[in-house]
């Protein structure tokens, strides 16, 4: 069916991406953190937490633009994808 469906059936899967990027971001985050042996626990409630800590603003310069998840620890240095080592970031700090 899929394949006389094709069109409809990309068009209906791009919808759901795009409505659900948030959560297709963190289960890949999550699973390239696992894949190089590294805690990846981090919850959306926990991302939630720590935008009110942080005021829902960058954790360095206190803007309120467009946030993101940074590590403190990096990646490549053994940081993990956990509540203690995420911080909300803007793009350009």
């Amino acid at each position: 069916m899929r394949k006389r469906n094709k069109a409809t059936a990309v068009e209906y899967a791009k919808r759901y991406y795009a409505a659900n990027k948030d959560r297709f971001v963190m289960r890949a985050t999550i699973r390239r953190h696992r894949k190089l042996g590294l805690a990846a626990d981090l919850t959306a409630q926990d991302w939630n937490d720590a935008l009110e800590h942080f005021g829902h603003a960058c954790a360095y310069c206190g803007d309120a633009g467009a946030l993101q998840k940074e590590h403190l620890q990096a990646v490549s240095h053994g940081g993990e994808f956990t509540r203690r080592n995420i911080v909300t970031a803007c793009v350009p700090c």
